[in-house]
């Protein structure tokens, strides 16, 4: 008879339950030079929790704990063939069959290190109608294994003896020492239920004979008596427990972050404190909670968006364009032809918060922790403020430059490095390798045509963006007297083997400078730490000084940043979920619709997660509530990225709405052509060569950047293109459409 409760493998019986899994070793312990580390194998663990059969489903852990040369692999292999067998009454097998599984062997050298588990789990139905997936390790059910009794007259050999030798070990006298009573009461309280079971010696064969591999025959009988109650005891559904922490049950998926977060603490030559071990389990406690709110706003972001695509005029990959780079002003009204609806409808609901400018700044660099001054001033600069000029014909310009100066290590060069990634113009270089010529403009002879060019350097090539300079302080002082103009009047002179030009620089600087000494002296001033010229320095409008404060608590929270940053890192999985509702093979959809579906996950979501029993307290759970609010906006943002690169008339618009009105002229001309019709050929003829015209003038003036009052005209254009034709004209051939199925229904209804 089959055990009930237990799915049984699909192998025969006469297979070795080592055809039917291994054991894998998921910690590993290195011993060497004097210290003990332990090592995780992630890969080795998530193989076996994150498979897709047992990863969503709750957990039984049953391990046997002890010192080493006790028999605990040998007992384990034991369980192994409880649970693999078909037979409920012969589990055990017959007595010539070797014992297979863990590894094991006899002698006083251990013949296993680290933490094993078997690579199958065994997935069992619990008496309570649950699914769970058994694994052998750490319990929420105690079981005091007490192996080689040999007192069986004061307390008889199975679990009653057991247990009444348990209740006497436990029971608190008057006498005891306060740390025993404390160690008695934790053990009653930490487990939901404490048992103990008493084994006889299994046998001088086992212990002497060097070649014994597990054979019953070599057993002793009393000990395979004994042995036949304790484990279907042990692995009966109605007494396995699954795994708990603070009263919620966890998953295979959940148990791959304690794992994790245990092994942090465990990097040592000491056992952690019972603190640590609280504070590890509170904060994995939270991350899952936050990993299972994830998971619900995408599942819900699905099943809400897909009933809601629709196809896009055109389904073609597209990416940004960065059509903004070109423009030196956008004014509201360029910017409301560029931008959809809901985008200028987000603009202006931002624009109305009294939070907007804290908001943004807490929105930039944030891998960076503190320096919320220096962000200020960078979001300044990104701004930029407006070029004019004054009643007497003096030029004040619009772009600022702002200067870093600090310490080693206090993000300098991220911060230039994050300007750098998300601008739409910036450049990036360093003071050091760079020469005068690289930073504003060379003259150099053409190999084809002999003459003398001007090649634009890099404050040229960031025009209208930001040029961000590192170890500004170590260009040679002749290189910073070359963009004094650059900085100040925003041009640049020429004049060089018979060329004379005045190029516009436009640009803001952004600059990084290591004090002098290695680190900042407060007791000198900024142009003493520096060793900048006067002139130099005047044309910065912002300075900021980055002191790397030796303090701990400074320390602690910037560590503590870090940690946090690393440890909510969407996995791949979480990045690429908005490729599951709109990815390259998705439609496109509507924007409103995706923004309803947003609100409705991401409150979904947060709901979830203030109804899920966490650890720490509420003021614990709040931090982590904010980082889920974050992680979602993230998840939401790459939504709305995702889909408005989709439609291909809000990314190239004036390409797109050119290239089908050639395609719509040219198949009218081919069709008249071929039917005959000259006139109509002829007369199609004109405006197909016209918007051809038309098309090619926009892509040279966006390429070079000449005439963009033309390039404009032409965008506008294509604007009241696709507003007064196109739109219309989708949405009448919808309308004919539905009326002409409804016209055809009626007849097929009236003759059936």
């Amino acid at each position: 008879s089959s055990k009930p409760g237990i799915e049984q493998y699909e192998a025969g019986e006469d297979e070795g339950i080592g055809k039917r899994g291994h054991a894998v070793q998921v910690v590993k312990v290195d011993e060497g030079n004097g210290t003990t580390t332990f090592t995780l194998d992630e890969p080795a663990l998530s193989s076996i929790l994150l498979h897709p059969s047992v990863r969503d489903k709750l957990v039984v852990i049953i391990s046997v704990a002890g010192a080493f040369r006790q028999g605990k692999s040998f007992l384990l292999d034991f369980f192994l063939r409880y649970m693999s067998s078909k037979d409920h009454d012969n589990w055990i097998g017959s007595g010539d069959t070797p014992l297979e599984g863990f590894p094991w062997r006899g002698g006083a050298e251990r013949d296993t290190t680290g933490i094993l588990l078997w690579s199958e789990p065994f997935i069992i139905k619990l008496q309570s109608g649950e699914d769970a997936a058994v694994l052998f390790m750490d319990t929420q059910h105690l079981l005091f294994l007490v192996r080689d009794w040999s007192f069986p007259y004061d307390y008889e050999f199975g679990s009653i003896g057991g247990n009444r030798l348990l209740d006497a070990r436990l029971k608190i006298q008057p006498s005891h020492h306060t740390e025993h009573e404390t160690v008695r009461r934790h053990i009653r309280s930490c487990f939901s239920r404490v048992s103990c079971f008493l084994l006889p010696h299994p046998g001088l064969k086992v212990a002497t004979n060097p070649k014994f591999d597990g054979r019953l025959s070599d057993i002793d009988a009393q000990f395979l008596n004994e042995l036949r109650v304790f484990v279907p005891t042990v692995l009966s559904p109605a007494t396995l427990q699954l795994k708990k922490i603070n009263g919620e049950k966890i998953t295979c998926r959940e148990l791959l972050t304690y794992f994790k977060a245990y092994m942090e603490i465990y990097q040592g030559d000491t056992l952690p404190e019972p603190r640590s071990m609280l504070e590890a389990t509170a904060e994995a406690n939270n991350l899952n909670a936050i990993m299972a709110c994830q998971d619900a706003y995408t599942e819900a972001m699905n099943k809400d968006c897909v009933p809601r695509m629709k196809r896009c005029p055109f389904e073609w990959q597209v990416f940004p364009s960065g059509e903004f780079e070109d423009s030196e002003v956008m004014s509201y009204e360029v910017m409301s032809k560029r931008l959809t609806s809901a985008e200028l409808d987000t603009i202006c609901k931002m624009s109305q918060d009294r939070r907007l400018f804290s908001n943004l700044c807490n929105s930039l660099f944030l891998t960076i922790h503190g320096n919320k001054e220096v962000k200020k001033g960078i979001l300044l600069m990104l701004f930029g403020g407006v070029s004019k000029f004054t009643g007497e014909g003096t030029h004040l310009r619009g772009h600022m430059n702002v200067c870093l100066v600090g310490d080693p290590s206090t993000a300098k060069s991220q911060f230039l490095k994050h300007v750098e990634r998300f601008s739409p113009r910036a450049v990036y270089t360093s003071g050091k390798t760079s020469s005068a010529a690289g930073l504003t403009a060379a003259v150099v002879r053409d190999e084809e045509s002999f003459e003398f060019v001007i090649e634009a350097g890099a404050l040229m090539l960031a025009a209208n963006g930001v040029c961000c300079i590192l170890e500004f302080d170590k260009m040679d002082i002749r290189d910073q007297v070359t963009i004094h103009e650059a900085m100040e009047q925003q041009a640049i002179s020429i004049t060089k083997a018979g060329v004379k030009a005045t190029l516009n620089a436009r640009t803001s600087i952004l600059a990084a400078a290591n004090p002098i000494s290695g680190r900042y002296d407060r007791s000198k001033s900024l142009r003493q730490n520096i060793g900048l010229s006067a002139s130099i320095m005047s044309r910065f409008d912002l300075f900021f000084v980055l002191v790397d404060e030796c303090n701990d608590i400074v320390d602690y929270a910037v560590a503590r940043s870090i940690v946090d940053l690393h440890m909510s890192v969407q996995s791949s999985t979480d990045v690429q979920s908005s490729y599951s509702v709109c990815g390259p093979d998705k439609p496109y959809l509507n924007p409103n619709d995706l923004e309803i579906a947003h609100s409705r996950a991401f409150q979904a979501a947060i709901q979830k997660f203030t109804s899920i029993r966490k650890m720490g307290g509420e003021q614990y759970a709040a931090i982590y509530l904010e980082r889920l609010k974050t992680t979602l906006q993230q998840l939401g943002n790459e939504y709305r990225t995702a889909n408005t690169n989709k439609n291909i008339f809000q990314t190239f618009r004036t390409p797109a709405v050119f290239s089908v009105i050639l395609i719509i002229f040219h198949i009218i001309t081919g069709i008249s052509e071929f039917v005959g019709i000259n006139a109509v050929t002829n007369m199609f003829l004109v405006p197909f060569y016209l918007a051809l015209v038309t098309l090619m003038t926009w892509m040279f003036l966006s390429y070079t950047g000449r005439a963009p009052e033309l390039a404009q005209a032409i965008d506008s254009a294509a604007d009241v293109v696709v507003q007064k034709v196109v739109t219309p004209a989708i949405q009448h051939i919808g309308q004919r459409s539905v009326q002409q199925l409804v016209g055809t229904e009626r007849p097929i209804r009236e003759r059936s």
